[in-house]
């Protein structure tokens, strides 16, 4: 079995308290039907950073929001997997192979 980096984008949590518990329950409960293959469910992200030696400035255009680190076959399985987790209309994610020693 493989690792994978999903990177999720556009899917801010909304301002309001309630809206953000009901995305936080939604987030949960993807989480819970891959619980066998999810390793790590990462939690929303706020604004990032971009560091270079040199510099650090405030990142634009499209953030990762949050990630997931998942156990797959092959990408091919772990592009299904990802299909799982509630992607807006607005939201869209990135799928890395994660390279291990064995």
């Amino acid at each position: 079995m493989s690792q994978y980096l999903l990177l999720f984008h556009g899917q801010r949590l909304p301002k309001n308290k309630i809206g953000r518990m009901e995305r936080m329950a939604e987030l949960d409960r993807a989480g819970c039907e891959i619980s066998n293959v999810l390793l790590e469910g990462g939690n929303p992200t706020n604004d990032g950073m971009k560091i270079t030696l040199d510099s650090t400035k405030p990142l634009h255009g499209d953030p990762v929001t949050s990630y997931w680190v998942i156990e797959a076959s092959n990408k091919k399985e772990a592009v299904e997997l990802s299909r799982s987790a509630p992607l807006h209309e607005e939201g869209m994610a990135e799928l890395y192979e994660i390279v291990t020693e064995d």
